[in-house]
């Protein structure tokens, strides 16, 4: 039992450090690039074993299985579009079903329809999956410059206090939007929040780095 649940901290951790490693704003002030050619890959392949490994059914195991072929095989072979569009009815893989469709259609440029398949996806239960797919659709807002949207999206991801996605990734999203909204100085509260509270973080060293900005801006 107890090598069972070091077995499964040890793979929250491992889908946290992908998480924090790729989730990256690649301009600050005008346009927030979403790098999911990466994220959309690692990330979900992340999520998609922990899937497979929590699966009590083989049946429901080798659909999760087969799905992240498709996803990954997509660039060759679009046909498997439509398979992978007919699994978000289903009940067990739907909602990954959904966040492979959202990440492909951002990388595609096509920020409109990844927010289709996102707003119309059940957040519950709240776990790894359900806040990647919200953080996913706080970016999308953003780049449909949405901001207000973006910033609801990140405050009540925050507000949750959530145990299964670190917090200083929500806090350092939402401070990136409130900096491209034009609200500076609430976005460098919120950076020097990230230095205080997670001076260990790979978002502390970003936070930092917006704070220079910020402030020899003034």
């Amino acid at each position: 039992m107890k090598k069972e649940l070091k077995k499964h901290i040890k793979e929250d951790e491992f889908a946290s450090g992908l998480s924090k490693a790729f989730h990256v704003f690649e301009t600050y002030k005008k346009e927030v690039f979403i790098g999911l050619v990466v994220v959309g890959s690692l990330v979900v392949l992340v999520l998609g074993v922990k899937w497979v490994q929590s699966m009590n059914m083989r049946k429901a195991s080798e659909t999760v299985s087969r799905m992240l072929t498709l996803r990954q095989e997509l660039e060759t072979k679009p046909e498997n579009l439509a398979k992978i569009e007919r699994m978000v009815a289903e009940k067990k893989t739907g909602r990954m079903a959904g966040l492979l469709l959202a990440t492909h259609w951002v990388e595609k440029g096509d920020p409109a329809k990844a927010r289709a398949y996102l707003e119309k996806m059940d957040m519950k239960p709240r776990d790894l999956l359900s806040y990647q797919a919200r953080d996913l659709l706080g970016q999308v807002y953003v780049l449909q410059k949405e901001y207000d949207k973006a910033i609801e999206v990140y405050k009540k991801m925050e507000d949750e206090k959530p145990k299964e996605y670190t917090l200083d990734i929500i806090l350092f999203h939402r401070a990136e939007v409130l900096a491209l909204k034009g609200a500076k100085d609430e976005a460098l509260a919120l950076y020097k929040k990230i230095q205080a509270d997670y001076p260990q973080s790979y978002y502390s060293l970003e936070a930092a780095d917006r704070v220079r900005r910020l402030e020899s801006g003034k």
